[in-house]
């Protein structure tokens, strides 16, 4: 499978590919010190994912957001570049796995359905399982 990188829109200088990988985009900076001008420029990098909480599974990265550096979990970033929603969660159990085809859209209220392939939730007050709106990514072309 070939690996598509997209920049992510939130995070400038900075792309998710479709494989669940996240890069530090390269970069040119300008800055002063006093009268002197100084050049600074950064090179093209993979970032190294970790696990931010023991009991959490999933993978995060460092990236910076409005002058400060953050912790973000992978799915979500390449939710974001993707399909331009952070709102996705895991199809498998493996949450390890950030690559586009094992993600699912989802809205905040039903993060129940990645749970399920068929998108099916039960509905306690009523018994009856319902449709939630849940969306499969498609590998792109």
């Amino acid at each position: 499978m070939e690996e598509i990188w997209r920049e992510i829109g939130e995070y400038p200088g900075y792309a998710a590919s479709n494989l669940g990988r996240i890069k530090r985009l390269a970069s040119r900076d300008t800055y002063f010190q006093g009268s002197n001008e100084f050049v600074r420029t950064s090179r093209e990098i993979i970032l190294k994912p970790r696990f931010v909480d023991k009991y959490d599974k999933s993978l995060s990265v460092g990236v910076k957001y409005k002058n400060n550096y953050v912790t973000r979990k992978i799915h979500r970033l390449v939710g974001l570049a993707f399909l331009q929603s952070s709102d996705v969660t895991h199809v498998s159990d493996d949450k390890t796995d950030n690559s586009l085809s094992n993600l699912i859209l989802c809205s905040e209220k039903k993060k129940q359905c990645g749970k399920n392939l068929k998108n099916l939730v039960l509905n306690a007050s009523e018994d009856v399982v319902t449709k939630v709106d849940c969306v499969p990514l498609v590998e792109l072309e």
